[in-house]
């Protein structure tokens, strides 16, 4: 089985002249001034993939020139280097959820985890209730929920920014608490990328972790931007899929995700210094927060999510 998320035709679009269609990774970017936006229905969805495509972006843009001059050439002429875009192709491998080796977002370390350890699909989303998590938008059963490959793929792009803390010592994403995001939206595609490729004030990019056991290679210095766009506090093995119904978006007779491995990354933990532990530090360019004071916290109202 192969689902390459460079290839499949998973993220809704609104195209210009009104039609609305799923497209490929690589479409939207070769199509980035003809698409008006992203259209998932969820926040968290739009922001993630949104995010996953700047990654990309700042992934690559040393090939044309930097951050800066990829930002001025989608403002200005809505186009993203040809090099940048074969380049990314030639990383294919990288973005495949079901690749023998490498599959994207996961770790094929824990792939021999014993049934009872296996969590819900709907530990993916925030929204669905997993576990002794009752009070959400969507119910539902554990052992039967089953999930699309669109929007597996969905959910695993919520890994990176959107973790939350949980039972059993499950750590957050990299901000620690999520905090509140903001995207910038321009007339089409090309320019609410451009408007969001900002240069970021770390003197490292790093690199991007697209598949393994996600270690954080410092500790006690900033995390490099890449590695932060990467950080994965979670342990994903997904299984082979077979048919059936999607309990997220209600496609039928479709092949469909079940049961999946889904363990706390303990290299993601806060920092111990002392008596004290602190989270890594990392201020998102999209985040709400104050600087060095975000921490975990149970979000019962908004404002908790900025830290403050």
């Amino acid at each position: 089985m192969k689902y390459n998320l460079l290839e499949e035709k998973w993220i809704p679009v609104l195209w210009e002249d009104g039609e609305t269609s799923p497209v490929g990774v690589i479409g939207a970017l070769e199509h980035a001034s003809k698409i008006r936006c992203i259209t998932s229905a969820s926040p968290l969805d739009l922001f993630a993939v949104y995010r996953f495509l700047l990654t990309l972006l700042y992934w690559k843009a040393g090939l044309a020139g930097g951050v800066e001059q990829v930002r001025d050439s989608l403002l200005k002429d809505g186009k993203i280097a040809r090099t940048m875009l074969d380049t990314i192709k030639n990383e294919m491998h990288r973005f495949d959820l079901f690749d023998d080796k490498s599959p994207f977002l996961q770790d094929l370390s824990v792939r021999d985890a014993k049934k009872k350890d296996k969590k819900s699909a709907g530990s993916l989303f925030a929204d669905f209730a997993t576990g002794t998590n009752i009070a959400h938008f969507h119910h539902g059963d554990d052992e039967n929920m089953r999930v699309c490959l669109c929007c597996t793929a969905l959910g695993m792009l919520r890994v990176v920014p959107w973790s939350q803390a949980g039972g059993k010592g499950l750590t957050p994403s990299v901000h620690n608490a999520p905090p509140i995001m903001a995207i910038a939206n321009g007339d089409n595609l090309a320019i609410t990328l451009g408007l969001n490729l900002v240069p970021l004030d770390v003197e490292e990019a790093g690199g991007a972790k697209w598949t393994g056991h996600f270690k954080p290679t410092r500790f006690d210095q900033p995390i490099p931007y890449l590695e932060a766009f990467t950080w994965n506090p979670r342990r994903i093995c997904l299984p082979a899929p077979r048919k059936g119904t999607c309990w997220y978006c209600g496609q039928a007779d479709v092949p469909t995700i079940g049961k999946i491995i889904y363990e706390n990354n303990e290299n993601t933990k806060l920092i111990k210094k002392g008596n004290k532990s602190i989270p890594f530090s990392w201020h998102d360019p999209s985040a709400f927060y104050p600087v060095n004071e975000y921490r975990t916290v149970r979000s019962y109202s908004e404002i908790s999510a900025t830290g403050q």
